[in-house]
């Protein structure tokens, strides 16, 4: 019971701590906020995992971009593409969602030069104000080896 309670709270502070606001209806979230949002969940030198998810589309797929060393208004682009992987986590959160907003990006060869790199991800979708979403826990740093 203790282990539930712990779980509960987590779920919780993680919900009202997030960057991106979101509203709770009972059966489910709020479509209507028009908020875009997602995680930048993991990093190595063979890919770039995470997903991104539009609340007033929650059906459709998101373009999502990626800048090296710096974010979009310095940084380089070096990849865009759509998050349309199948997460059964993603559908499971979202009721009335497929699930369809995964990504499992492939790191490039030519990004490997054994230099350190930080990594920002985006929705490559525009929302309020024409202002492009960060992912959260975007920013990461890496380095692979030539």
């Amino acid at each position: 019971m203790k282990f539930i309670f712990s779980f509960v709270l987590m779920f919780i502070v993680l919900l009202f701590t997030s960057a991106t606001a979101f509203v709770l209806t009972s059966n489910g979230i709020n479509k209507s906020t028009g908020e875009i949002f997602g995680y930048f969940e993991e990093i190595n030198c063979d890919r770039f995992q995470g997903w991104a998810w539009d609340s007033t589309t929650p059906d459709a797929p998101v373009k999502v971009n990626i800048y090296q060393d710096g974010p979009k208004e310095k940084g380089k682009l070096v990849a865009t593409f759509t998050a349309d992987i199948h997460r059964d986590d993603i559908a499971a959160l979202y009721t009335d969602d497929n699930g369809l907003h995964g990504f499992h990006y492939i790191f490039p060869n030519d990004l490997k030069d054994s230099k350190e790199h930080t990594y920002y991800v985006y929705s490559a979708e525009f929302y309020k104000d024409d202002v492009m979403k960060e992912l959260k826990f975007s920013p990461k740093r890496i380095t692979c080896k030539a």
